[in-house]
């Protein structure tokens, strides 16, 4: 890994005083340090886990694979209201904060945020879940997997953009990597033991993928010991809504862009279009998302952390005008 990082280091620094006339400076070789490893571990994660869909699509077939699909569409949908961005805030409070009490104050605002919508929409969820599934046409018992899995992934995305604030991208890696290994061998498992038409245990197998990510991030990356309720200040929590109340608009957009789709084509076409439809979004635009997601990942917190914000737009400035000929020139 080391000689991977050195390599990539030594071109970055050729590449970097191309464009910019100057050599890096510490921000910058830290962010390129940070990068490489986010590189190489959600990569790897991610083509773990794509295996893992492959594999449960797979067993599932067109039909099955469509309320499979349903299902994690709704839950990702459902994260939006649990989170209320709390994520985004909570990762840009601890990477400005060096003070370790400022960070415990952000991460403990943002978990009792993120516990407390957990629990509200769940309950709301399972209230009318009858309701909705029959309004919906939705199969018996999506609504409530789905509220199960999007708290269990309401609180692994909080605990990974924590992870990502405090800079802590090797933890962050191995974690989605483990994440990603559970994914695969659940699925296997429900498979070897006959559950090819079950698309409930399939659901049932991610939300034992992320809810073990949690448990890793508080454990193995102790992030738990941030979390001190005697920390709780109302005005914090009021201080991160502030920040990230425009931006949920944003994060609103980009689960939409990935997960509204899927449900109007379930409602519009049925689970046997769906399931194909499913499986070619996942090879091509999720792919292409995920490939992007690796240079966010490290890019977000790293800004956050700059307090001189216009030396990082005078190169981003620089890159737009190297760059925008040759892509619309490809895109032709």
């Amino acid at each position: 890994m080391r000689r991977l990082y050195l390599i990539v280091n030594a071109y970055t620094e050729r590449v970097h005083y191309f464009l910019f006339g100057q050599t890096m400076g510490e921000g910058m070789a830290l962010f390129v340090r940070q990068l490489s490893i986010s590189f190489m571990g959600l990569i790897a994660a991610n083509g773990i886990f794509f295996a893992a869909m492959l594999y449960i699509g797979r067993a599932l077939g067109p039909e099955t694979f469509g309320r499979f699909s349903l299902t994690i569409a709704i839950g990702q949908l459902l994260v939006i209201p649990m989170m209320l961005g709390m994520d985004v805030a909570a990762m840009r409070g601890v990477a400005v904060e060096q003070l370790l009490l400022w960070q415990k104050r952000y991460i403990t605002a943002g978990f009792i945020v993120v516990m407390m919508g957990a629990l509200t929409v769940a309950a709301i969820v399972f209230g009318f879940k009858q309701y909705w599934e029959s309004a919906l046409t939705l199969p018996r018992g999506a609504l409530a997997m789905a509220a199960v899995l999007a708290m269990s992934l309401a609180f692994r995305n909080y605990f990974d953009a924590v992870a990502r604030g405090l800079g802590r991208f090797k933890v962050q890696a191995l974690v989605r990597m483990a994440e990603a290994l559970i994914a695969l061998g659940a699925a296997v498992v429900l498979a070897w033991l006959g559950s090819q038409n079950r698309w409930r245990g399939f659901v049932g197998a991610i939300i034992t993928a992320a809810t073990s990510a949690s448990l890793l991030y508080i454990a193995g990356g102790e992030l738990g010991s941030f979390i001190s309720f005697a920390q709780w200040r109302t005005a914090t929590a009021w201080h991160m809504w502030r920040y990230i109340r425009f931006g949920m608009l944003g994060a609103l957009g980009a689960v939409m862009l990935v997960s509204a789709d899927k449900i109007l084509v379930g409602r519009i076409f049925g689970a046997p279009q769906l399931g194909i439809y499913a499986a070619y979004h996942l090879l091509s635009v999720q792919v292409a998302l995920q490939l992007s997601y690796v240079f966010i990942n490290v890019f977000f917190p790293a800004v956050s952390r700059q307090r001189n914000k216009q030396a990082v737009l005078r190169k981003l400035d620089r890159l737009a005008v190297y760059f925008t000929g040759p892509a619309l020139a490809l895109s032709v």
